[in-house]
């Protein structure tokens, strides 16, 4: 096969993959917690200290990974609703079960109660607290403290309920703004975290940035093309002329 349209046809796969990535960044620009991801591109050449070995040339631009999510934070806003929390701590998220007892992290603090008065999320995952363990709230008026203590008043007596967990971990995203642990045992909890009560998160996406990044990935497919089309044509003027 031709090697330079099989470097622009790698090209061309990837900048596909990149236009994935930038698009799905962008359909979350109003997602609570989300954070974005990019791509990287590992060098194809490598030079040793002599400088008379050159390493390995692959066939076009190589990945280096499929994505790599940005931890720095989103901008909070303040909500007043008393359920509402963000974590200050980067990478840091909260644990949450679903019904088959699966634990699953997200930075999605938009939390409310189910009909037990157990912490939920938005969609009925299970708020645990530090130890792993399901967060139930009596009758009260409801406080979360910025380190994560739960508290409820009701006729003049506070009752302590609990502290939100706060964990770290090498987290992959799952879906539906949740992050699996794939090992089941990088995740560890964090000493001293930081909440903001009262506020949620929001995606770390600049819909700008990402836009701008949909039109440079639109206009270097263009030029693959071409430039596969002029490969093609030096390839058969070259068989033309030698046959």
């Amino acid at each position: 096969m031709n090697r330079g349209i099989q470097a622009v046809a790698s090209s061309m796969v990837n900048s596909e993959q990149w236009l994935d990535t930038v698009s799905n960044n962008l359909a979350n620009a109003s997602t609570t917690g989300f954070k974005r991801d990019g791509m990287s591109f590992q060098a194809t050449l490598q030079q040793v200290a002599t400088g008379n070995t050159v390493g390995s040339i692959s066939s076009g631009t190589v990945v280096a990974s499929p994505f790599s999510t940005t931890n720095e934070l989103g901008p909070m806003a303040t909500t007043g609703n008393p359920l509402d929390v963000a974590i200050k701590t980067p990478g840091a998220m909260l644990a949450v079960r679903d019904s088959n007892g699966q634990v699953s992290y997200t930075r999605d603090g938009s939390l409310t109660l189910d009909p037990e008065r157990n912490l939920v999320t938005q969609s009925g995952l299970k708020v645990l607290d530090e130890n792993k363990n399901p967060i139930q709230i009596p009758v009260g008026q409801i406080s979360i403290s910025d380190t994560g203590a739960i508290t409820a008043s009701s006729g003049g007596s506070t009752t302590s309920v609990g502290k939100l967990g706060a964990f770290t971990g090498s987290f992959l995203k799952a879906g539906n703004n949740l992050y699996s642990d794939p090992t089941g045992a990088s995740a560890s909890p964090v000493a001293n975290p930081d909440f903001a009560p009262g506020t949620l998160e929001g995606s770390n996406v600049n819909p700008v940035e990402a836009m701008l990044d949909l039109i440079k990935i639109g206009r270097s497919y263009e030029l693959q093309q071409k430039s596969i089309t002029s490969e093609d044509q030096l390839t058969q003027k070259l068989f033309s002329t030698i046959g």
